[in-house]
């Protein structure tokens, strides 16, 4: 965030605000200093000793600041503000004025900082009145993110394609209608939130804590009959060795034991991105236009996604289970649903090391840049499920089966495993000061996350036909147990603008 521009050195006056120079200690000839003086204050007046004439409370104030019998210039300066307390104005004006040296020596023209009696400042002789130790950020995000990939889910053929060929990939005649492609890549809207407090009045180091997070993004797909007759699902069937399918619909060619059906079959996807992070920054260099600031802190990142694939048919021709095989006849007028789910989250857990740039190069102006840069540990997690519900003709009691293609019982489950990450994550800003306490911006945002895992990627078409229920067993030995979880990891960004604004009090 952005923070008042200061100079390496300043004199603080407890409760009132005193300007003097030694002699010995004038700048050179043409020397012009870097920071701007009062405005509207008259002409310094030489001072060698308490003056005889009766003065008002401030300038007493003033010439006890210099010491006996030196040679010093006082600028005389309006009465000090009050403060409110237990409802009444008191002046902040101390018996006796004390004057605390800055953090580092003088070198150029020194400035003024008046402080209360509680070490708050409230004056600064370049930049006014600063009551800030507090400070609320919110912004307005519009943020794109990597969309998770999806293998090929969806092909159809043509209603005269005989239907042992229909929808397998590699046939000439097979079109992919969804899949081998991202979803959920699209802009989405947003916000973060930040609030600082600053431990000492000069900002040196300040504590805060905040968080973000993007609107949840949905995607979906829907295939019918109507449209396309053949709706298949494609596999590799390891009991042969060859790629195949599974009809979700299919027209009715007549030809004995070809099955058919009508239906739709649906995929519907989500992702949501949010994140929470508490840093301590510190005042590294400054300058008289720009100031350096670094951090150190801890955080925190979740991204949730789902995908689920849904059929729904009701068959026009049915078929006979084979014996022995476990499975049930489907009749002519059965409606059956196959349900495929895969969940993934992602949770990160680390420190964070970065620093901040605030150059302020124009009177209300300045360009802030920010980097960070976070080390941990990705917790990673998947959730498989899968079922099939079978209604008979006229509303019979459903038969129910554990696993639907890509979902069954070597891989359905709870899942999880942790992966180191790193999470840099990069900002510019630009920023305007409307008042003493408000500024607004515009900027860019990008985030990288270095392992995540997604729904698609766990999704492993490689099957033993012998797990898959109502698909015809039994068959071959397969070489190996599959679907099994590949846990196989991506990494994973998110970048785009923001617009917002900063209150300090």
């Amino acid at each position: 965030p952005a923070m008042p521009t200061r100079v390496p050195t300043a004199r603080v006056v407890r409760g009132a605000m005193a300007h003097f120079e030694e002699e010995s200690a004038k700048p050179a000839a043409g020397y012009k200093p870097m920071m701007p003086t009062l405005p509207m204050l008259p002409a310094p007046t030489e001072v060698a000793s308490p003056p005889a004439v009766q003065l008002n409370p401030m300038q007493q104030v003033q010439a006890n600041v210099v010491e006996a019998g030196s040679k010093a210039k006082v600028i005389p300066i309006p009465a000090p503000p009050t403060l409110q307390v237990y409802g009444q104005k008191t002046p902040m004006i101390p018996a006796e004025p004390v004057i605390v040296g800055g953090p580092m020596s003088m070198t150029t023209d020194e400035r003024v900082i008046v402080v209360d009696e509680w070490g708050n400042q409230i004056w600064d002789e370049s930049i006014g009145w600063q009551p800030s130790r507090f400070y609320v950020l919110a912004e307005y995000l519009l943020w794109t993110t990597r969309g998770m990939h999806l293998p090929p889910l969806v092909t159809t053929s043509a209603p005269t394609v005989a239907q042992a060929d229909a929808g397998v990939l590699g046939k000439d005649t097979t079109v992919l209608l969804y899949g081998n492609s991202y979803t959920n890549a699209g802009p989405t809207s947003g916000g973060r939130f930040m609030v600082g407090y600053s431990l000492d009045p000069c900002n040196f180091c300040m504590i805060e804590a905040g968080g973000f997070f993007l609107s949840p993004k949905h995607d979906n797909a829907a295939f019918n009959s109507n449209q396309f007759p053949y709706i298949a699902r494609p596999f590799f069937d390891l009991n042969n060795g060859i790629p195949f399918r599974e009809l979700t619909t299919a027209p009715n060619q007549g030809i004995p034991g070809n099955a058919a059906g009508i239906g739709f079959l649906t995929v519907d996807s989500s992702s949501q991105l949010w994140g929470a992070e508490a840093n301590v920054r510190s005042l590294l260099w400054c300058g008289c236009n720009y100031q350096v600031t670094g951090l150190v802190g801890f955080r925190y990142l979740d991204l949730s996604d789902n995908l689920n694939i849904q059929e729904n048919t009701l068959v026009q021709v049915g078929f006979a289970a084979n014996p022995g095989s476990g499975e049930v006849d489907v009749k002519s007028g059965s409606i059956v649903t196959v349900n495929d789910r895969f969940s993934t989250r992602n949770r990160f857990y680390g420190g964070q090391v970065g620093g901040s740039v605030n150059w302020q190069f124009a009177d209300r102006w300045s360009l802030i840049g920010n980097v960070k840069l976070g080390f941990g540990v990705t917790q990673q997690v998947v959730d498989i499920d899968g079922s099939q519900r079978i209604v008979p003709p006229g509303g019979g009691t459903p038969i129910n089966f554990v696993g639907g293609l890509y979902a069954v019982p070597s891989n359905i489950g709870h899942h999880s495993q942790s992966q180191f990450g790193f999470v840099p994550e990069i900002g510019l800003k630009l920023n305007y000061q409307l008042t003493d306490n408000i500024s607004v911006f515009v900027g860019y945002d990008f985030l990288f996350w270095s392992s995540v895992v997604r729904p698609g990627d766990q999704i492993d078409q490689f099957l033993d036909l012998n797990q898959v229920p109502q698909s015809g067993k039994p068959y071959p030995q397969a070489p190996q147990v599959r679907p099994v979880v590949p846990f196989q990891t991506s990494s994973f960004w998110a970048q785009g603008v923001n617009a917002g604004l900063m209150f300090r009090y």
